[in-house]
């Protein structure tokens, strides 16, 4: 039976993206190792993919992880997979309508497996000409940012402990650090119902986010706007419609994976 004809340097490329299917980083000589390619040809190929996205470098180690790119496809195959994901088909929807809603850029974020980060899994764009850009794909340290703050209000008791075990790093000049505000902070989510992020993560950057629940009433993700922080100084701002348009989104969504509180 006669082969189909393939592009040797696509097939290539494919089969190194292949193998973070299973890793989570990789550095030239591990792909060299599993391949048995010639290490010019896969420092070329990752050149090219990092070019477009498909992967991204980690400056601590040199190797590399998936990118922002591969993730837009992922999601978008499971958004538009009815019976694949139920979370992302049902948060594409809403984000688009809270997007449109406040004119702030809209995602959805859950805890990564590492337990020290939160991931961006679905993104829409603010409609307004100046925004704060959707990076899907996104990590962030889960203390800096609305969603992790959010997600350790309302995870397991176990995971603040984790988090607060370890040093809380600055990323900006507003990050919180002192463990005792931090605790105070987490508190006061709870009291709230929502996270805020003041330039915590992002300088000019502000993040709102709220708990999403799935029938087991555990919070799996949370829902989140963001938009510049210049905003705020705008005589016709409104923090208060923009935490209840994010609460309204975010329980919609809970309410349909199941959540019934």
């Amino acid at each position: 039976m006669r082969k189909s004809p393939t592009i040797q340097s696509v097939d290539k490329a494919l089969n190194i993206l292949e193998l973070f299917t299973n890793h989570e980083e990789l550095g030239i000589t591990d792909i060299r190792d599993m391949l048995s390619y010639d290490k010019s040809v896969i420092y070329k190929i990752i050149i090219t993919l990092e070019s477009h996205g498909f992967v991204k470098q980690n400056s601590d180690n040199k190797k590399y992880r998936l990118g922002p790119k591969a993730f837009q496809i992922v999601n978008q195959y499971l958004a538009f997979n009815g019976n694949i994901n139920p979370l992302l088909r049902n948060a594409y929807p809403l984000l688009r309508e809270l997007a449109q809603e406040t004119m702030c850029t809209a995602q959805l974020g859950i805890i990564e497996k590492n337990e020290m980060e939160v991931l961006i899994v679905a993104s829409v764009e603010s409609p307004s000409l100046v925004r704060v850009s959707a990076s899907l794909g996104e990590k962030m340290p889960i203390h800096a940012s609305a969603v992790g703050k959010c997600m350790l209000a309302y995870g397991d008791d176990y995971l603040l402990k984790k988090v607060l075990s370890k040093p809380l790093k600055a990323v900006t000049p507003t990050t919180i650090i002192n463990k005792k505000r931090f605790l105070e902070e987490i508190n006061k989510v709870k009291s709230l119902g929502y996270a805020l992020s003041d330039e915590e993560w992002g300088e000019g950057v502000i993040a709102i986010a709220c708990p999403v629940f799935n029938y087991l009433k555990s919070c799996i993700a949370s829902l989140l706007i963001s938009f510049p922080a210049y905003k705020k100084e705008e005589e016709q701002f409104e923090m208060e419609g923009l935490i209840n348009s994010t609460k309204k989104y975010a329980y919609k969504l809970s309410q349909q994976i199941g959540y019934a509180g």
